[in-house]
């Protein structure tokens, strides 16, 4: 079982630490000509941001919650227990999509919000790791 718990967070680790670096940089190399109709999509592109960090906060706050959930089976998981192996199978079923995400959204997030995936990834190795 323990062997089970150290696969689970090595590959939870592996999605959560790969980032998508498929962002291409803007090109800033615009002339003065071009500045007159940025101002209108400077502001569209810093709202469309703005609503990304808060969707990259949910998901975040999502993948924390089913985290917390998953470390609180693992102990009644090590103990034979066929419900929380489950429920502890249905958790990662959903903790996967939501770390694959999080992954592509790495290069976008804020270093607060880094620090905290970080966090949140450890703190799961961590218990899978934990006797």
């Amino acid at each position: 079982m323990k062997k089970f718990f150290s696969v689970f967070a090595v590959a939870v680790l592996a999605v959560c630490l790969t980032a998508c670096g498929g962002n291409a940089a803007n090109n800033n190399s615009s002339s003065a000509s071009d500045a007159e109709g940025e101002a209108p999509a400077l502001e569209e592109t810093a709202a469309a941001e703005a609503q990304e960090v808060a969707g990259e906060q949910d998901i975040l706050a999502q993948y924390e919650t089913l985290i917390n959930k998953t470390i609180e089976l693992q102990g009644k998981v090590r103990e034979g227990d066929a419900e929380a192996m489950q429920e502890y199978s249905e958790l990662a079923e959903k903790l996967v999509p939501l770390a694959e995400q999080l992954a592509q959204e790495f290069a976008n997030m804020t270093p607060e919000q880094i620090q905290h995936y970080t966090k949140l990834a450890q703190k799961l190795a961590e218990a899978a790791t934990a006797q």
